[in-house]
């Protein structure tokens, strides 16, 4: 038994230094995910913008016609809907392509010695690059419709509790997935209920007084608020500052639970 025990404190020594050097090495992830920008865009006329003018498309349609259904202005609605959009695909893309990584680079992980999560904080990173030209696009309309724009660093926090809250679970993720292909399918399905369950193209005033409950317990909408409230011009609440820190610590738990639990499995299911 004391055998035991000293041997998986040493395996979660090993994990936890594995964990912070992949972390540490800022450089190497960092170059991996500005490779993987210039490798998806290569040869294309307007690069990672195609992707903005999807969202911009996007959000522009599903703007202009919730606004007709639920008689709000446009004015108010667009950035309202724009904001909510692109910090959920931030969040959603950063799940979505956690759940895959191991696989997608199976073979460079089982041949070279890098630590799986430099690989997972470079998803992290590469939509957040993603996320800064999407957030360009809201400047502009904030500019348009002449919005302020003097609270939008105070999203800064809110961005960190997003992007931590997406690397603990997309850790989590990304061994269940590596484990069991068919999490990814299951996923992607929840990410889509859970889009349309979240105040992204609806108004939390919207919901009766007996319903507030659908949007005050859920955990995106605290993470989406800190985000997009400085970006629409208001601080978010206390409230939601500390919701989102709770999600946040949990996620990231879970995230250092499934490291040490099955990182030594992970060559065998791949």
């Amino acid at each position: 038994m004391a055998d035991e025990t000293a041997g998986s404190k040493a395996r979660n020594e090993v994990a936890l230094a594995e964990i912070w050097n992949g972390i540490s090495r800022w450089e190497f992830w960092l170059t991996l995910a500005w490779t993987d920008i210039r490798g998806r865009y290569r040869r294309t006329l307007l690069g990672p913008f195609w992707s903005v003018l999807n969202s911009i498309l996007f959000i522009s349609i599903l703007a202009t016609v919730y606004s007709l259904l639920w008689r709000i202005d446009l004015g108010t609605f667009l950035p309202f809907v724009a904001a909510g959009y692109f910090v959920w695909i931030f969040f959603a893309s950063c799940i979505g392509e956690c759940c895959s990584i191991f696989h997608a680079y199976g073979e460079t992980l089982k041949t070279m010695p890098l630590p799986p999560m430099a690989m997972l904080v470079r998803v992290i990173v590469r939509n957040l690059m993603v996320f800064s030209h999407n957030l360009l696009v809201f400047v502009v309309i904030a500019l348009c419709l002449g919005m302020p724009l003097a609270y939008v660093p105070l999203a800064l926090p809110g961005l960190a509790f997003v992007a931590l809250t997406a690397l603990g679970l997309g850790t989590a993720l990304a061994f269940l997935c590596a484990r069991f292909r068919d999490f990814e399918q299951i996923v992607q399905s929840l990410l889509q209920i859970l889009f349309y369950i979240s105040p992204i193209l609806w108004l939390e005033k919207l919901l009766p007084e007996h319903a507030t409950w659908l949007a005050q317990l859920n955990p995106i909408y605290h993470l989406l608020r800190n985000v997009r409230d400085p970006m629409l011009g208001s601080i978010p609440p206390y409230s939601s500052y500390f919701a989102a820190a709770v999600v946040t610590a949990a996620s990231l738990a879970i995230g250092l639970w499934a490291y040490l639990r099955f990182r030594d499995r992970l060559a065998f299911w791949l």
